[in-house]
């Protein structure tokens, strides 16, 4: 009997539980949408499964442990575990507020590098926006210990009217703690964050120069500094921050952040909540390159027709413009929100 051949993936994103310890204002997950089905709890049995068949059916080389809140899900260890025995690199986006027990076992274990959110280098900052007290004391705790065990750590900071003020603070803070390697994201809207867009989102001009802040930080220190976000040009534009690397909605399926939930429903980015396909009924392949998979290259925002930036920025984030009741044909909805708050 023939082995059928692994397909193709370079990694996963696995949403190990939709539940949370912290109550972030501006958490993307699409179940946090109004009208959004429940996204149940946790499993243990499910995740294993979907562990099991990543490796037996396909070539990624690194799974992504993600939420919620990864670090409360049932026999999280035992799963990173499992998954660096059977050669996975894993890397776990954490709050850093789970318990001190599993984190310690996390870097016994090998995990191979953690993302922190740390929202401000002032504790009442952060915490304002995670809503839980104490939520920065423990996240620093955490990841100073990380830290000292060896782990590669990465500190993410989204950029909202909260915090755009303390975001260059921020960095300076962390480089201080040892750490070379940063993300900086502008909000996304989408989830708990559909609520109060307008409220969260800096305006333009706040963006720009928290940018510009990072941008200088990052050429002053050498710091390696990503903004994972697909962000439009026309409100922040690479070429002004040469120091920052942007991601974009890349044209190779592959690359782009693929999500499996407990269910083995594979969404094309973590911020979309419009489901590809089953990994248990069809193939990968199939759903990666169905109709609906190659619109997300095929199909122009409407706002953006004739701009010649389109090839790089390709409209912002397109998960998004789903996020808010739109299609692939709209702009990201941030370009619109942005643009009458500069106005009123």
């Amino acid at each position: 009997m023939e082995t059928e051949a692994k397909e193709y993936l370079r990694h996963a994103i696995i949403e190990v539980t939709p539940v949370c310890n912290l109550h972030c204002r501006h958490c993307y997950n699409p179940w946090k949408r109004k009208g959004a089905n429940d996204a149940g709890g946790g499993s243990y049995r499910k995740t294993a499964a979907l562990l099991d068949w990543l490796i037996a059916r396909t070539t990624a080389e690194r799974v992504v442990f993600t939420g919620g809140e990864p670090t409360i899900s049932e026999r999280f260890l035992e799963l990173v575990v499992h998954a660096k025995v059977n050669g996975l690199r894993v890397s776990v986006i954490t709050n850093g507020n789970g318990d001190w027990d599993i984190y310690k076992g996390l870097a016994r274990a090998g995990v191979d590098l953690m993302e922190f959110s740390i929202l401000s280098a002032q504790a009442k900052t952060h915490d304002r926006i995670t809503g839980v007290k104490g939520s920065w004391e423990r996240a620093m705790r955490t990841l100073r210990m990380m830290m000292e065990q060896g782990v590669e750590v990465v500190p993410v900071t989204v950029v909202m009217a909260e915090n755009a003020g303390e975001v260059g603070e921020c960095v300076e803070y962390l480089y201080g703690l040892g750490i070379r390697r940063f993300m900086v994201n502008r909000y996304n809207i989408g989830g708990e964050g559909l609520n109060q867009a307008e409220e969260l989102s800096a305006s333009r001009k706040r963006l720009q120069e928290a940018f510009r802040e990072v941008d200088e930080l990052a050429d002053r220190y050498g710091l390696d500094v990503v903004s994972g976000v697909c962000t439009p040009h026309c409100l922040l534009d690479p070429a002004d921050y040469p120091h920052i690397r942007f991601g974009n909605c890349a044209t190779d399926v592959y690359r782009r952040p693929l999500t499996f939930d407990l269910d083995g429903n594979v969404r094309l980015c973590n911020h979309s909540p419009q489901v590809a396909g089953n990994i248990y009924r069809q193939r990968l392949s199939e759903m990666l390159f169905s109709d609906y998979a190659c619109s997300w290259v095929d199909t122009k925002a409407a706002y953006c027709e004739g701009c010649t930036k389109w090839e790089v920025c390709r409209g912002g984030c397109r998960a998004a413009s789903e996020q808010t009741g739109g299609t692939l044909r709209d702009v990201d909805p941030a370009v619109n929100l942005l643009r009458n708050k500069e106005e009123t």
